[in-house]
């Protein structure tokens, strides 16, 4: 649980800073991109599957 508020409080922070300074889109591409990258890991982990079978459950969720 912890973890997914960690999640949460970092996207926060980062439509936060957006909104204040505006952040540029490569930097918010990079940020959206490590969060499909830990939910892969963490659907890898959960399901003790391989990337490709933690990739279609990604898919599945978006």
């Amino acid at each position: 649980m912890m973890k997914l508020n960690s999640i949460f409080i970092s996207l926060c922070v980062l439509i936060l800073a957006d909104v204040l300074i505006g952040i540029p889109i490569w930097l918010k591409v990079l940020f959206f991109l490590s969060f499909i990258a830990y939910l892969m890991l963490a659907f890898r982990n959960f399901y003790k599957s391989n990337w490709v079978g933690a990739f279609f459950k990604v898919k599945i969720v978006f």
